[in-house]
């Protein structure tokens, strides 16, 4: 068997793919050398990005908006102590971008990722981060 054929079956085995399956989320589907990257569209909600790690890890992320000058390098988060190797957050990029993001040190079952996916879907419709993608950070900030 050759190396496409082997990441492939590699990938149709993984619980991402399946868990997206059952969720009814479109996507495409990038491989890496460091894992899966999955362009994600749910039947309702908001697009998002997918990374599915070769190391079991999972990192999910949405661009919001834009980060104002001030929030260079910005980074806040939570880690919940009932989930270890689990951060939930919100970033500015050096490109200036704001993104909501959570992590998974290490995903294991498939009820994990589909709580993960879940969750941060939740957390993407939040109507604050609507506005902050519609609008962007001056009129947050109450400038016009």
């Amino acid at each position: 068997m050759g190396g496409v054929e082997e990441a492939m079956e590699l990938l149709s085995s993984r619980p991402v793919k399946q868990t997206l399956h059952r969720l009814n989320i479109s996507y495409r589907i990038i491989p890496l050398s460091q894992g899966w990257l999955y362009f994600c569209t749910p039947t309702q909600g908001p697009t998002f990005d997918l990374l599915d790690g070769a190391d079991g890890s999972l990192t999910l992320w949405r661009f919001v908006g834009q980060a104002p000058p001030s929030w260079t390098k910005a980074r806040l988060y939570y880690c919940p102590p009932n989930r270890p190797g689990l951060e939930v957050g919100l970033t500015a990029t050096g490109d200036g971008d704001l993104c909501i993001y959570a992590q998974q040190s290490t995903v294991g079952k498939e009820h994990q990722v589909e709580d993960l996916i879940g969750g941060f879907l939740t957390l993407a419709r939040n109507p604050f981060f609507t506005l902050c993608a519609q609008y962007g950070p001056k009129t947050m900030e109450g400038e016009s």
